[in-house]
C-alpha cells in the first residue's frame, strides 16, 4: 500500500517538491496493474503521473518502462516524457514520474467517435508502430534483457503451439463454425515461417486503454492520436503481437467492428500476408487463453463469436 506520505517523501527526494506544493493526489490505477497516481503541483503547472511497482511482475516492470522511456526521449512521438525514476521511500519499490499527455483513453470514446477520426487515429497508430519497432536504442536495451523474458513475453514466442494445446482442451465445447475457423487458422499458421519475425520491438500492452486521443470541444469530432502509454511490457518479439492484441481489444470494446478497420489499416502498412496468417494465429491464442483462464472474469471477457470468426476467415 502506497501512502500519501510515501508519495510526498518520494517527490521531495527526486523533484525537491515541498509538501505544500502538492495540490492534489489522485489514484488512477487499473485493477491488477501497477499503482499510478495523477499529481497536481504548483510547478510544473501541468499534472504529472507517478507510477509505483505494484508487486513482483518481471514481465511488467516499472523499472523497465523507465529505461524504455529514457531510450525513447527525442526519438519517438506520442510518448510521455520521463522526468525521473528510482526507488521510492520508504519501501524501496521502483517508481517513475512522467509528464501527463493531454488526452482521453480511446476505450472511453470509441463508440461515439466519427469514422473519419477513427480512421485517421488508426493510421497514425500503425505508422507509429512501424517506426517504433525499429528504434535502435530501445532494441539494444531489450536485447540485453531478452534472456529473462519467458512465455508469451519471450523473444521467439510462437502462438501456434500454445494455441494448439488450448484448442485440444476446449474444442469439444465450441460450436462447429468456431471449431472450423480455429482449426483452419492453426493449419495455416503451422506452415508459416515465424523465425524471421521475432527481432522487432513490441509494445506488449497495446490496448484501447493505453491509446490516448485528443479531447475536442465537439465530442467525437476531429479527434487525433494524442499518445501511447504503458511501456512496462516492451520487449523484442513479433510486431503482429501488438497488431493482433489491439484488434482483440477492439472486439471487446463497444465498437467491435473497429477491429476490422484496424486490421485493414495495418495491412497497408505491414503487408497483407502477415495480417492474413500471423494475426489470426495470435487472435486464436488470445481467445483460447481467455477460455483456459481459471478466473471467471477472464472467461467472461471473450469477444462475440461471430465478430471473432469474421477476423479469422
Amino acid at each position: 500500500m502506497i501512502t500519501k506520505d510515501a508519495i510526498r517523501r518520494t517527490l521531495a527526494s527526486t523533484l525537491q517538491t515541498r509538501p505544500e506544493e502538492i495540490l492534489a493526489i489522485e489514484a488512477c490505477n487499473l485493477e491488477g496493474r501497477n499503482l499510478t497516481y495523477r499529481l497536481t503541483l504548483r510547478e510544473p503547472s501541468n499534472p504529472i503521473f507517478l507510477k509505483f511497482q505494484g508487486g513482483p511482475q518481471p514481465s511488467m516492470s516499472v523499472a523497465d518502462e523507465a529505461d524504455v522511456l529514457e531510450a525513447l526521449e527525442d526519438s519517438a512521438g506520442f510518448v510521455p516524457r520521463l522526468l525521473c525514476h528510482g526507488r521510492a521511500i520508504p519501501d524501496g519499490s521502483h517508481f517513475l514520474i512522467t509528464e501527463e499527455l493531454q488526452g482521453v483513453s480511446l476505450h472511453h470514446v470509441m463508440g461515439t467517435m466519427d469514422g473519419s477520426s477513427r480512421k485517421r487515429i488508426f493510421q497514425d497508430m500503425a505508422f507509429w508502430l512501424r517506426d517504433f519497432q525499429n528504434q535502435t536504442r530501445v532494441h539494444d536495451l531489450c536485447e540485453a534483457k531478452a534472456q529473462r523474458r519467458i512465455g508469451t513475453h519471450a523473444k521467439d514466442f510462437n502462438p501456434t503451439k500454445a494455441a494448439g494445446e488450448f484448442f485440444a482442451v476446449h474444442k469439444e465445447n465450441l460450436t462447429d463454425r468456431l471449431n472450423s475457423a480455429l482449426q483452419r487458422v492453426l493449419d495455416n499458421a503451422g506452415q508459416e515461417d515465424w523465425a524471421g519475425c521475432t527481432d522487432k520491438i513490441v509494445h506488449g500492452s497495446l490496448t484501447t486503454y493505453n491509446v490516448l486521443v485528443t479531447s475536442p470541444r465537439s465530442a467525437g469530432i476531429n479527434r487525433r492520436l494524442a499518445g501511447i502509454i504503458d511501456f512496462e511490457a516492451t520487449r523484442l518479439g513479433n510486431i503482429m503481437f501488438d497488431v493482433a492484441g489491439f484488434a482483440f481489444d477492439c472486439l471487446l470494446s463497444p465498437l467491435a467492428s473497429s477491429a476490422k478497420e484496424w486490421l485493414e489499416t495495418c495491412a497497408a502498412v505491414f503487408g497483407i500476408q502477415r495480417i492474413k496468417v500471423q494475426v489470426p494465429a495470435f487472435l486464436t491464442f488470445f481467445y483460447l487463453t481467455r477460455l483456459n483462464a481459471s478466473s471467471s472474469p477472464a472467461k467472461a471477457s471473450t469477444p462475440p463469436e461471430e465478430a471473432l470468426i469474421s477476423l479469422l476467415c
